[in-house]
């Protein structure tokens, strides 16, 4: 299987994902079984639509600034589900 750029940007800060998803659960307090659900959310939603999430981002601001936004605009559309 061969990895499109896209692809290898995500693995290659999917660490710096987990960060910001971890980050976001204890903003918002999470319980454990609440954080991992919304790991899988968050995770499911990074990869869909060909890696979208990373692909959109345009530099504008660091990487870290960028997925936190993301991550925390995802948490408010988990909540509201």
């Amino acid at each position: 299987m061969h990895e499109t750029g896209v692809e290898q940007r995500f693995v290659s800060h999917v660490e710096q994902v987990e960060r910001v998803i971890a980050f976001v659960a204890r903003r918002r307090r999470l319980t454990p079984d609440e954080t991992d659900e919304f790991r899988s959310v968050v995770r499911l939603k990074v990869v869909e639509d060909d890696y979208a999430v990373f692909r959109k981002f345009e530099g504008r601001s660091s990487l870290q600034t960028y997925l936190t936004v993301v991550v925390q605009r995802l948490y408010l559309d988990y909540r509201t589900s």
